[in-house]
């Protein structure tokens, strides 16, 4: 399972499209929870600036065996 989760970041025109943070890939066994913790700052860098407006985070978990073809 692959984990990422989805910065939605406020521009100077408005909504911007999401950039997407890695979290971590796992092997999870059905039924068992997954556990992951990480923190995000809101801060300007060289390649970001900030502006006012509301900022969101979605978290997006894909299970890499639904993506693969299965076969009869």
């Amino acid at each position: 399972m692959a984990v990422d989760y989805l910065g939605h970041h406020t521009g100077a025109s408005g909504p911007r499209g999401p950039k997407v943070f890695k979290l971590t890939t796992r092997t999870i066994e059905p039924g068992r929870p997954l556990v992951v913790t990480r923190g995000h700052q809101f801060r300007e860098i060289s390649v970001r600036r900030l502006y006012p407006g509301t900022h969101r985070i979605d978290i997006q978990a894909t299970d890499a065996s639904s993506a693969l073809p299965t076969s009869s």
